[in-house]
């Protein structure tokens, strides 16, 4: 899908999410995580406000579900945004995490209603998510939509699908380095234009 000509108002990058965002286990940290390559590639300053095992609903170990973290990244005036969650939503239900998800990407758009707010599906790290992620997906999409948001759509790129599995680690769930290579690859694809 070709995005088009956009501007950023301000060089700072937010970014919320999960561990597909903060990087795990050693990989996808700091410079090596997706934010930054992506960040970079535009000459934007990264605030990653993401929380490993969160998600729009889940809590996760920290209790920072997204919704905690909407007003740290508003008080940092981004240019764009990223929202890259649901990945840890599954157990949740469909509805409950439409309408959570809803709720933080219109906080986010009445708060900056300048910015560039890209939403990303859930992550996979094979090419076979279950039918309660694919649901996800739709609500995301859908939100996205509703906000003029960009929506970037990895379960239908199959971003890690295939012999690209081989960029998760061996816990099958976590992007390597190289995984974090291909995400940003492809969220910049997703950007082609921006200016």
């Amino acid at each position: 899908m070709a995005v088009p000509q956009l501007t950023v108002p301000r060089p700072v990058a937010a970014f919320l999410g999960d561990s597909y965002t903060t990087g795990w286990a050693g990989a996808g940290i700091g410079k090596r995580g997706w934010p930054a390559i992506v960040s970079s590639a535009h000459g934007w300053r990264v605030v990653n406000r993401s929380v490993a095992g969160t998600g729009f609903v889940n809590p996760g170990w920290t209790g920072q579900p997204v919704r905690t973290r909407v007003a740290a990244v508003v008080k940092a005036r981004p240019g764009i945004v990223f929202v890259a969650a649901g990945h840890n939503d599954s157990r949740f239900g469909r509805a409950a995490t439409a309408k959570a998800a809803k709720a933080v990407l219109h906080r986010l758009r009445d708060a900056l209603p300048d910015a560039v707010i890209v939403v990303i599906g859930p992550i996979w790290g094979h090419g076979s998510p279950p039918d309660a992620i694919r649901g996800i997906r739709t609500e995301l999409r859908r939100g996205a939509t509703s906000i003029g948001a960009i929506f970037v759509d990895p379960l239908k790129d199959g971003w890690f699908a295939g012999v690209d599995h081989r960029l998760i680690l061996g816990d099958g769930i976590h992007p390597s380095n190289a995984g974090h290579r291909r995400i940003a690859g492809r969220v910049l694809e997703a950007l082609e234009g921006l200016r």
